[in-house]
């Protein structure tokens, strides 16, 4: 009978490497120790359990995320959202420009500025350059300063300096003039027609959508402060509520609370600045349509209220203010101010002063009627009450409004005399008026003008009723004749 063949797998034994290696053959040059090693490694790395790997696995934990593959794909994402928001920027930046060059024409067109006279602007004639004059700012090769949005303000500071005989292309300072007034007349066309359509009643339920880009901004940032509490609370649910942290991030939360609740309080604020604008204007409920803007206001600052009203000013909160972006008319240069700051400057009529001033000129009228001779006491003693607390704003109405209906006012007078100072000096926003004792005795040289107007007045009257009474003689011919010589530099 055959030999019945003896089981053995691979290497000997009954499992691979087992058994008796057999002198001289290979299986007694492996090291069996190292190839199950080696196959456990195998093993660990299929079931993603080796060191590198458990420990990149804890890392992305950390960062919220389940393993490494969700942190790649989230990254993938994150990118790809990164590449769609920088080109909708672009893309906007490109829309942005085309807008404003399309301004631009409009407003060299109403204007009445040439495409050539436009062309000019932007390179100097072949000509020029053998003159010996170097200017100093580059002109070839230079976007045109009239391109709101892309002006360059050293670039048309420079262009008012210069004279015709360094610029030979025509009077440039009057071309960029023309442009900034076409500008202005534009927002002024713009905030009439919010005037027009304003209602009083809607602007409460209107909110922040009365300001450019007012509903943005406050989505925005209610956004951004929801986000900022949800992250304060999860790291207060993870804090030990009797620890200093826990305190800390609790007044966090409250700080952001009482933030957003202010946040009504600036809207009214806006809302109630916008109303009294509408009033100023003549267009309130009980308007007629008269602007009850003191002359003295600040012209420039007077047309950035008309840009933040006519929505035409975006609006920002940074920094807990609310921030309005202007369009310089001069310079075509973006700058940014709160509202206060485009306030400054701006005053209204002395209404209150003007009717009683028309007050006065009735109780004259009276007087010469009844042959009663000039009251200068009486006079003054009113212009003293109507003048005890005046401050920036009556003081401006009454040197620059024509608060006594003689068709004059202080300013005019003011300029035609010779003071030794200038209509600028008599500014709230000069040095000379914050010297000290300047504004007492600017008060009593407006009391002193008031005082003789109201004597010509009296004289007219007097003149025209068929009494035979007595004129009120002047007791200086000029009112400005002194009073100022204290605040001169050089007084003679």
């Amino acid at each position: 009978m055959a030999e019945e063949k003896k089981k053995t797998s691979f290497g000997g034994g009954t499992s691979f490497g087992a058994g008796t290696a057999v002198a001289g053959s290979w299986t007694s040059r492996v090291d069996w120790g190292k190839v199950a090693e080696d196959m456990k490694n195998v093993e660990d790395l299929i079931a993603g359990r080796t060191e590198r790997q458990l420990r990149r696995k804890a890392e992305a934990q950390e960062l919220g995320f389940e393993d490494r593959k969700e942190m790649r794909q989230a990254k993938r994402a994150e990118k790809k959202s990164e590449r769609k928001a920088e080109k909708a920027e672009k893309e906007a930046q490109e829309e942005k420009l085309k807008k404003d060059e399309n301004t631009t024409r409009e407003m060299l067109d109403d204007a009445n500025i040439s495409q050539e006279d436009y062309n000019a602007m932007e390179e100097p004639e072949e000509e020029d350059s053998a003159l010996p004059f170097k200017s100093y700012f580059p002109l070839r090769n230079k976007k045109s300063p009239m391109k709101f949005g892309g002006g360059d303000a050293s670039f048309i500071a420079n262009y008012r300096k210069s004279s015709p005989k360094q610029v030979n292309y025509g009077n440039i300072r009057s071309q960029i003039d023309a442009v900034a007034d076409a500008y202005k007349s534009q927002v002024e066309a713009l905030a009439k027609k919010e005037l027009e359509a304003y209602d009083i009643n809607e602007a409460s339920a209107e909110g922040f959508k009365g300001f450019g880009n007012g509903q943005n901004m406050a989505t925005e940032y209610f956004t951004a402060q929801k986000e900022e509490l949800a992250r304060l609370k999860g790291e207060a649910a993870k804090t030990n509520y009797r620890g200093k942290r826990y305190k800390n991030l609790k007044i966090k939360m409250q700080e952001i609370e009482d933030d957003s609740i202010n946040m009504n309080s600036r809207m009214k604020e806006l809302q109630d600045a916008k109303l009294e604008w509408v009033n100023t204007n003549g267009y309130g409920p009980d308007g007629n349509g008269i602007s009850t803007y003191s002359s003295g206001s600040n012209k420039e600052n007077k047309h950035y209220l008309n840009e933040i009203f006519s929505k035409n000013a975006p609006v920002q909160m940074t920094d807990g203010k609310m921030i309005f972006t202007i369009k310089d008319p001069s310079t075509g240069e973006d700058k940014t101010m709160t509202l206060d700051e485009a306030m400054e400057g701006v005053y209204k009529i002395d209404q209150r002063s003007k009717n009683a001033l028309k007050d006065q000129r009735e109780s004259l009228r009276k007087s010469v009627k009844d042959n009663l001779s000039f009251d200068e006491g009486a006079i003054k003693s009113d212009l003293d009450y109507m003048l005890r607390d005046a401050g920036d704003n009556q003081l401006m109405s009454w040197m620059h409004d024509d608060l006594n209906g003689t068709g004059r006012s202080f300013v005019e007078d003011f300029a035609a005399a010779n003071t030794g100072l200038s209509e600028d000096d008599l500014n709230p926003s000069s040095e000379l008026w914050k010297k000290e004792g300047f504004v007492d005795v600017l008060k009593e040289e407006i009391k002193e003008y008031y005082l003789e107007i109201s004597r010509g007045t009296y004289n007219k009257y007097q003149e025209a009723s068929n009494n035979k009474g007595s004129f009120s003689e002047p007791k200086a011919e000029d009112t400005f004749e002194e009073g100022f010589e204290q605040f001169l530099e050089n007084p003679e």
